[in-house]
């Protein structure tokens, strides 16, 4: 397994959005967790190539400064995420279905990009798809560009409120692939102690027949 770095794992991203305050919390105040964990994520891979599957993933999207695989090779990537740059792009940027070219991004960092940049770049490098993420899709996937890029959610119900599904993308014997898309988890109902071994059981029993009657979708 090959953990890519997203924008989120950086130390400015990590103070904004709790991960810096949850260490603070759960080791006495010490941000020495905090320090490592942070250092670990300056090591952290910015894409890979699935050569079987001709399949470029990443986090995010591609940079106009950045045409072929072996530039994304050679950058200076152990450090902390610029503001801006290849490096920034590459854990910022989206594609746009309206945009031809390149265009600005609302998120103040990376750019929009579109169809002919996807195009360019997967024939450049002779690809077949980027992979990536960064973007809420409803449906837990969703492929654009001719199915030239695809966008992938893995966490559902994001942010307990969202509703929405998400999925994993597979690869098989090269050119196959498909898409594994799952609900949110639900917790089960705290049990009550039992008195022996077969009154569990029977509370197993009965918890697992209501709960198939419910409708999860979250």
């Amino acid at each position: 397994m090959v953990s890519v770095r997203g924008n989120h794992e950086t130390r400015q991203i990590t103070q904004v959005y709790g991960f810096y305050d949850e260490c603070l919390r759960k080791f006495n105040g010490s941000s020495e967790v905090w320090t490592l964990v942070t250092g670990l994520f300056d090591c952290l891979p910015v894409s890979v190539v699935i050569e079987d599957a001709s399949a470029f993933a990443l986090h995010a999207g591609l940079s106009p400064t950045l045409t072929t695989l072996d530039q994304i090779r050679s950058l200076d990537r152990q450090r902390e995420v610029p503001h801006e740059g290849a490096m920034c792009d590459l854990l910022w940027s989206d594609p746009d279905e309206d945009v031809v070219g390149w265009g600005i991004s609302p998120r103040g960092a990376g750019y929009l990009f579109g169809k002919d940049v996807v195009e360019q770049f997967n024939h450049r490098n002779n690809l077949k798809i980027i992979c990536r993420s960064h973007q809420l899709v409803m449906q837990g996937y969703k492929e654009i560009f001719d199915s030239q890029l695809t966008t992938v959610w893995s966490a559902p119900n994001y942010c307990y409120r969202c509703g929405n599904k998400a999925a994993i993308l597979v690869f098989e014997n090269g050119n196959d692939r498909f898409y594994d898309v799952f609900l949110a988890a639900y917790e089960r109902p705290k049990q009550k102690s039992a008195t022996s071994d077969e009154e569990t059981a029977d509370d197993m029993d009965e918890l697992d027949s209501e709960e198939h009657n419910k409708q999860f979708f979250l």
